[in-house]
C-alpha cells in the first residue's frame, strides 16, 4: 500500500508559525480538470473488521470496485517503491480557529509521524478571509514547525473553501509521480469564501487528493461565545448569525442570547449530519480521506489524538487504482467492498468527478 502525499491544511487561526510572517494573498486559478480519457483514479480504502481490528494482506482479487454500476479492473499499489509525498499544511487561522492557537504547538511532530522515512516535501498554507502561503515546499519538517510557532490570528472569517481550493491547486505543480494529501484542522462550517461551494467539490472530486479533516464545532463554538461574551462585546466581535451559514452577505440579523442559542441548536445536527454544509466533512468523504471531529474543549490533548490517529491510520490504507472503462464527465460514484467477506467493513473514496474536457482548461 502507497501512502499518498499529503497536504495538510489546519484551519485554526493560530498555531505559531514562525517561518516567515509575511503573508501573501491569493490569486484566482484555473480549474483542476480530470483528464476522463487517460486518468487513473486512486481510491484510498480501509478495511476492518467488525471489532476494528485492520485487516491486512489482501490482494486485487479480493476486492470488487464498482463506478456508477459498472465493474472495474482494480490494481493495488505495492510499498515496494513507495512515491514520495507531496504535503501541504493549510491552518485556519480566522473565524474560531484563533481560539485553537495554544492547540497547535504539536502538529510539527504529527507531521514527522505521517511521513516517516519516505521522501517528502511541505508546505503551510494559513487561511482567514483569504488563503496565505506561509511556507513554500520543503523537505525540512523543522521548517514547518518553525512557520507554526510564527502563526498569528487573523480575521473573523473562515474561508474553508477558498482554502481547501488553494492547497489543492498547489499541489499541482509538483511531480506528477508523488502522492497528495490535504490534512484540514478548523470548523466545520465555512464563512467568507468567495468560492462556490460545488466548484470547489467538483474541484476535489477531479483530483486523486485525499483530505484529511480535523475539524471542531462551529455551533458548539459559537454557543460557547454567546455564553461568556457580554453583549456589548459580543456585537463588536462576533460574526453575523444567519439561519443558514451559506446565505449571502446582507442578510443578517440581530439575536440576543436567547434567541441566538435557540437558533444554534436548531442547526446544530448540521455539524456531523454528513450535509455539505459540514464542508470539513464533505471534503474527506468525497475525496477518500478521513473525517475526525474534535472537541475544542479538550485542547491540545485531544487535538494531537486525532492527528495521531491519521498517522497510524495512512500506513494501513489499501490504494486501490482503476482506468474508468465509462469515463462520462459527471460525478461518478464509487462501491468498494471485499468479495466472500460481507463482514468486514469497508471505508473508501466514495466518489469522483469527470470533467467535459471540451469546455474546461486541461490539466497543467
Amino acid at each position: 500500500m502507497k501512502l499518498p502525499a499529503t497536504v495538510l491544511v489546519l484551519a485554526f487561526a493560530s498555531v505559531g508559525m514562525a517561518a516567515q510572517n509575511q503573508i501573501a494573498p491569493v490569486t484566482t486559478e484555473p480549474t483542476i480538470t480530470l483528464k476522463s480519457e487517460a486518468n487513473l483514479v486512486l481510491v484510498p480504502t480501509w478495511v476492518t473488521t467488525q471489532t476494528g481490528e485492520t485487516v491486512f494482506s489482501l490482494t486485487s482479487q479480493n476486492f470488487s470496485l464498482l463506478d456508477n454500476g459498472v465493474p472495474q479492473k482494480v490494481t493495488i499499489d505495492d510499498d515496494i517503491n513507495p512515491s514520495p509525498l507531496s504535503i501541504v499544511v493549510a491552518i485556519e487561522t480566522g473565524g474560531y480557529g484563533r481560539q485553537e492557537i495554544a492547540s497547535l504547538g504539536g502538529v510539527e511532530t504529527m507531521v514527522e509521524a505521517i511521513v516517516g522515512e519516505r521522501p517528502h516535501e511541505i508546505a503551510l498554507v494559513t487561511f482567514d478571509s483569504q488563503p496565505h502561503l506561509i511556507q513554500d515546499f520543503t523537505p525540512v519538517t523543522e521548517d514547518i514547525g518553525a512557520a507554526i510557532q510564527g502563526i498569528q490570528p487573523g480575521d473573523h472569517d473562515a474561508a474553508i473553501l477558498d482554502g481547501l481550493q488553494y492547497a489543492v491547486k498547489m499541489l499541482q505543480s509538483r511531480s506528477a509521480s508523488n502522492r497528495r494529501i490535504v490534512l484540514l484542522i478548523s470548523e466545520t462550517f465555512d464563512h467568507g469564501s468567495q468560492a462556490k461551494a460545488d466548484e470547489v467539490f467538483q474541484t476535489l472530486r477531479s483530483s486523486n487528493t485525499p483530505i484529511y479533516s480535523v475539524a471542531f464545532s462551529t455551533t458548539q463554538a459559537e454557543v460557547h461565545e454567546t455564553l461568556t461574551t457580554p453583549s456589548p462585546g459580543r456585537a463588536k466581535k462576533m460574526r453575523c448569525l444567519q439561519e443558514n451559514p451559506g446565505a449571502p452577505p446582507g442578510t443578517c440579523r440581530g439575536y440576543g442570547a436567547l434567541g441566538r442559542l435557540l437558533v444554534l441548536a436548531s442547526r446544530a445536527g448540521q455539524d456531523d449530519d454528513g450535509s455539505e454544509s459540514n464542508v470539513a466533512q464533505t471534503a474527506a468523504a468525497a475525496t477518500g480521506g478521513k473525517y475526525l471531529p474534535f472537541d475544542a474543549r479538550g485542547g491540545r490533548k485531544d487535538l494531537e489524538k486525532k492527528l495521531y490517529s491519521i498517522a497510524n491510520d495512512l500506513p494501513n490504507r489499501y490504494i486501490l487504482s482503476f482506468r474508468p472503462m465509462s469515463p462520462t464527465p459527471g460525478l461518478h460514484n464509487l462501491q468498494v467492498s471485499v468479495q466472500g467477506h460481507p463482514e468486514l467493513q469497508v471505508s473508501s473514496r466514495s466518489t469522483y468527478w469527470v470533467r467535459d474536457t471540451s469546455t474546461t482548461q486541461p490539466n497543467p
